[in-house]
């Protein structure tokens, strides 16, 4: 192919180089992303097909409409289109894309052009539902109860989700911990390509009676330990079971499969049972294609793989690690029990590792509480961590008590417990800090970074989060190296930098998904789609809850399953779609009764505010009374998300008629000392409600000043909407109109702030523009109801 240059605007876009770049300014672009823009490009001249698109960008047409949905989103970010505006991608309903935008194709290196651009057809575009602009989701504030038209609150965000994440993730990124008693500094792996000496085991052909099945993970497992204890880098079992779902390595994905682990070597073997005992072969080509090969034969199938593995090592120039004084029968159960880990087998893990005295093996003890950790049982497992630490044998071995820590700390943080954990990984960072075992202390310091992002003390969290990388980049994981770029976009998040959080974000899930590590990418889109929520952007946020939704079977945790089917409620709850909404939420309360309440709180959120849209606002209160209790005052947490739900409970009691001082001041108690916005605009209504305009005045304007020094469209929409009504109700028209100025940019794709605005022009005498408002009201609308004229808007 040759290569071309196609211009168009201020875009430039080179097939070669494959660059797009804005005013020579080079773009960052997924693979995906760009391939879809130059398909298009190059078929200009007509519409494409989704099947072609999907064919020529996957490789296949299997790809769910959210997938594809996801990546057009992304490209057409990258050349400042949407799906609103398609000014150079127009979608055709039911069939496909064409590129539209005027374009130059030269030479690459600067000929003439040698195709027409592309016709653009008279026919207006049709929106995309997956990025069209959207209605909003602000409540509307009143002094009595309204008639029954549609009244939202914003669903509690859930910012606090970066610290959990980062946290989980890093804990996670193997989520069977190497049971090793210690693992040595490995050689240095260089992140950008793979490392002649860095090795990779896979799982072993195993020709042996029915009951030896677990010797195919158990054995991988026990000779990349062999591996790594001896110098080499070598990284996880898990990670290198995840990224043989993304390329195996008997299809052709051999190359791929190194480049994603980030390794120079595969080590292939085989376990053969005959009369005489075990015997294990062990083969590894270098990087330089030498191959070097390893047999061992012994009755004992454990000792044949380690002893074949030191063979291997000897034959490759390396000493075998000294011996550890091994229990084979102990040793032989671990490694049963570790297979059927990796193998996510974990009621079989469960039997075999409970099977084990409890006064012989802490490495046992510490492996059924990874195993309830993994299951859900959070409880369990933070009883099972916690008697491990106070065992006096385990406190004398810094890397078992470190590990059981950093285990209990991940299990606080899924159960929002954030000052507990800090705690936890500060004593574990300090039983690491000299023990000999990098990957541990990179796993400590990752999940002590996070949680500290999510306390907003970010040096602290950058310092933990660049040691961990270090680490993880000697030691040969490359998974964890994603986990470490990922950390760069919950910190934007954090700062509530959401586009370049974005940015960073859906590349991180990319790479998961590239990877093979659909659950890693579930926990990133999370964020991501808080991130694109914040800045008031439905349409797209939902196309992220659609891509979760297509993978929620594999969330592993339930409590990440119900965030998954709450994100996606919350969406369709803003784009007015409520019954899909109801529906989904229905299905959720079924599926997640058992679920651990402080992921249950969220879902009672998504029904209070379905109810509040649909008008219900007795409901309304009662789902978010279930939810607010289970917060507490002294919760991280609470500033945020707790705050949101406040605002809604307290507007749902007014709206029912069910006020009272006493729960408003009750609810409005935490957070003196620095208040959200939205805890500011419950203050302000619990001030109009009780007759002190010259209070609700001052913390109006305390929210905006606030909302206005953040930025961000979420405080922006919702404090001006609320401010504006107060100040219609004011007849203060003239200063309603400002703010309604200010809220421009969201007239035309937010619901709330059409009817706000029909509402001051309203006031204002001006008919026209009220009823044009009042048009884009209904446009943006779904399923809500619309007032029948711009006085019943500006009554509220």
């Amino acid at each position: 192919m040759r290569n071309r240059l196609y211009r168009f605007g201020k875009f430039q876009l080179t097939n070669g180089a494959r660059e797009l770049r804005r005013e020579g300014e080079r773009v960052p672009l997924a693979r995906r992303a760009f391939d879809c823009l130059l398909y298009l490009i190059e078929h200009r001249d007509r519409a494409v097909g989704r099947d072609e698109l999907t064919a020529a960008v996957w490789g296949r047409v299997d790809v769910t409409d959210a997938q594809l949905s996801q990546v057009m989103l992304q490209a057409r970010r990258a050349i400042d289109d949407s799906g609103q505006a398609q000014s150079a991608v127009r979608t055709l309903p039911g069939f496909g894309y064409r590129w539209i935008a005027e374009t130059d194709e030269r030479s690459d290196d600067g000929g003439p052009a040698e195709a027409a651009s592309a016709a653009v057809a008279d026919e207006p575009p049709a929106p995309e539902p997956e990025t069209e602009a959207a209605p909003t989701g602000t409540a509307v504030w009143t002094f009595e109860a309204p008639a029954a038209a549609a009244r939202r609150a914003p669903a509690p965000r859930r910012r606090f989700a970066a610290a959990a994440a980062i946290a989980a993730l890093a804990v996670a990124l193997a989520a069977v911990a190497w049971l090793s008693h210690r693992s040595p500094n490995a050689d240095p792996v260089a992140e950008a390509s793979a490392e002649p000496s860095s090795f990779a085991v896979l799982p072993l052909d195993v020709n042996g009676p029915k009951d030896s099945s677990w010797i195919r993970l158990g054995a991988m497992d026990l000779i990349a330990e062999r591996l790594r204890d001896a110098g080499l880098a070598v990284p996880p079992s898990e990670n290198v079971l995840i990224a043989l779902r993304g390329a195996p390595a008997d299809d052709g994905g051999t190359p791929r499969l190194r480049g994603n682990l980030g390794v120079g070597s595969l080590v292939e073997g085989k376990a053969m049972r005959s009369p005489e005992g075990w015997t294990v072969e062990l083969a590894a080509t270098r990087g330089d294609a030498q191959r070097y090969t390893a047999t061992a034969k012994h009755v004992d199938v454990i000792r044949a793989a380690r002893q074949a593995a030191d063979l291997l090592l000897a034959a490759m120039g390396h000493s075998p690690p000294a011996e550890r004084g091994e229990n084979d029968d102990l040793d032989e159960r671990l490694q049963q029990a570790q297979a059927a880990m990796l193998a996510s087998e974990l009621d079989t893990a469960r039997k075999i590792l409970a099977a084990i005295p409890e006064q012989d093996a802490p490495r046992a003890r510490l492996m059924l509480a990874m195993v309830d950790a993994r299951a859900g049982r959070l409880d369990q497992a933070d009883a099972g961590y916690t008697r491990l630490v106070a065992d006096p044998s385990v406190r004398a071995d810094p890397v078992l008590y470190g590990r059981a820590l950093s285990n209990r700390a991940l299990a606080r943080v899924r159960l929002e417990r954030y000052a507990d954990a800090e705690s936890d990984y500060d004593a574990a960072v300090g039983a690491l800090q000299n023990a000999n075992s990098p990957i541990d202390l990179a796993r400590a310091l990752n999940g002590r970074g996070g949680v500290r992002v999510g306390l907003d003390r970010f040096d602290e969290a950058a310092t933990d989060l660049g040691r961990a990388r270090i680490e993880l980049q000697r030691n040969g994981d490359r998974l964890g190296l994603i986990q470490s770029d990922t950390n760069l976009g919950l910190l934007e998040y954090q700062r509530e930098r959401y586009e370049p959080a974005l940015k960073s974000l859906l590349g991180a899930a990319d790479q998961f998904e590239a990877f093979g590590a659909p659950e890693r990418m579930l926990g990133v889109l999370t964020v991501a789609f808080d991130a694109d929520a914040a800045l008031w952007r439905w349409p797209e946020a939902l196309a992220i809850a659609d891509r979760q939704w297509a993978h929620r079977d594999r969330a592993g945790d339930p409590g990440l399953a119900l965030k998954i089917a709450v994100n996606r409620g919350e969406a369709l709850v803003m784009l007015g779609r409520l019954r899909e909404a109801r529906e989904l939420a229905a299905q959720a309360q079924r599926e997640h009764a058992n679920t651990r309440p402080q992921a249950r709180r969220y879902l009672d959120a998504l029904l209070a505010t379905i109810a509040w849209s649909a008008g219900d606002a007795r409901q309304a209160a009662t789902a978010a009374e279930r939810g607010l209790a289970l917060w507490s005052p002294d919760d991280p947490d609470v500033e945020r998300n707790g705050a949101q739900l406040i605002l809604l409970h307290q507007r749902a009691l007014i709206a029912a008629g069910e006020a009272s001082v006493d729960t408003m001041e009750r609810e409005l108690s935490p957070g003196t000392r620095n208040p959200s916005p939205f805890l500011l605009i419950a203050r302000a209504e619990r001030s109009a409600w009780t007759g002190k305009p010259t209070d609700a005045e001052n913390h109006f304007r305390a929210a905006l000043k606030q909302a206005e020094a953040r930025g961000t469209p979420i405080g922006l929409v919702t404090v001006g909407v609320a401010y504006g009504r107060w100040l219609l109700a004011q007849r203060r028209v003239e200063e309603a109109g400002a703010l309604a100025g200010r809220l421009a940019p969201w007239s035309d794709r937010d619901f709330d702030v059409a009817l706000f605005e029909a509402a001051v022009f309203d006031a204002r005498g001006d008919r026209r523009e009220s009823d044009a408002a009042l048009q884009r009201a209904r446009a943006l609308a779904g399923e809500r109801e619309v007032p029948s004229g711009s006085r019943t808007v500006a009554s509220k």
